[in-house]
């Protein structure tokens, strides 16, 4: 039965081509075995959890759903468990479907790959794809377009994870692809942190905070583990250069402590004593003495 082609018909076989191409990179397969940038996950693993993006694709859209059916990819996101279980166990990663696959190596995963992009291209351009699709794993199902949206998500996110694992530039995806991954969340993270957490951290370098559309607030702070950290400065307290100052722990006694997470760009640091001080008088931590705002809002412009 023949049905409208939607947008993200189109655009889905064009992420999943150029993650194979990203999958096939000489350098995903030299540091295969190495850790990547996921905890617990290896390179390979990592790569076949990127490619397994469309050969799920092809083994579902031509399935029938027999499963309740979402109103949007971002109720999937939603009701998801694992969107707030945080990082999972290594005992958990190392014993999942992602580690098995990488032990057939680079070659067999680059025929996986290949294949079901052959098969889903195919599905999608001769209107073989069902309108609903099943996602057994979770135990309901999502229109096709919601569906593909899903899978877009994932080849853009651990796309950028594969590319900083292995050291090569993270690939740029055409709008089509990468514009409803990027709208989908950002709604997600307004859902999960409001509208003004995201403004703060996409206009206001001196109030950013946590806004990952994947990480509840609470869990964002569970992971620094020292830390007491505000979307707004604590009182008193000032921002030098992209570092977010936060609260030292009580009985520091005014020594730096090892940074046990970053936030951003800038690792999460603490200082006591007058360079502490020197910032609670809006002086310069670095000689002591009043600096000017820089020209961008933040307290205090970089040292020379």
């Amino acid at each position: 039965m023949s049905r409208p082609v939607d947008a993200l018909d189109s655009a889905f076989p064009v992420a999943a081509s150029i993650a194979l191409d990203l999958i096939r990179r000489p350098e995903v397969s030299a540091q295969w075995s190495n850790p990547s940038a996921l905890p617990h996950l290896s390179v390979g693993a990592l790569a076949c959890h990127l490619g397994r993006q469309a050969v799920r694709a092809a083994e579902l859209l031509p399935t029938p759903a027999d499963l309740p059916t979402l109103e949007s990819a971002d109720s999937h996101y939603e009701r998801a468990a694992w969107v707030t279980e945080g990082t999972p166990a290594a005992d958990a990663v190392a014993a999942g479907s992602d580690e098995a696959d990488a032990a057939h190596g680079p070659a067999d995963l680059h025929t996986r790959s290949a294949d079901a992009l052959t098969q889903v291209t195919d599905l999608l351009s001769r209107g073989a794809a069902l309108d609903v699709v099943p996602i057994p794993w979770q135990g309901w199902s999502l229109r096709r377009a919601d569906f593909l949206l899903t899978r877009q998500l994932e080849i853009v996110v651990h796309s950028d994870d594969l590319a900083v694992s292995v050291g090569v530039p993270t690939p740029v995806f055409p709008a089509e692809v990468f514009d409803p991954v990027r709208d989908l969340l950002v709604r997600l993270a307004v859902r999960r942190h409001g509208q003004s957490a995201l403004i703060s951290a996409l206009s206001r370098s001196e109030r950013a905070g946590h806004i990952s559309a994947f990480l509840t607030p609470g869990r964002a702070l569970d992971r620094l583990r020292f830390a007491e950290v505000a979307v707004s400065p604590a009182p008193g307290y000032r921002y030098f250069g992209d570092v977010e100052w936060i609260k030292p722990e009580r009985g520091l006694g005014g020594k730096r402590r090892r940074p046990p997470a970053r936030i951003g760009s800038a690792a999460c640091g603490w200082s006591g004593g007058a360079e502490v001080s020197a910032r609670r008088r809006g002086r310069s931590p670095a000689r002591g003495r009043r600096r000017r705002p820089a020209a961008d809002g933040r307290s205090w412009s970089p040292g020379r």
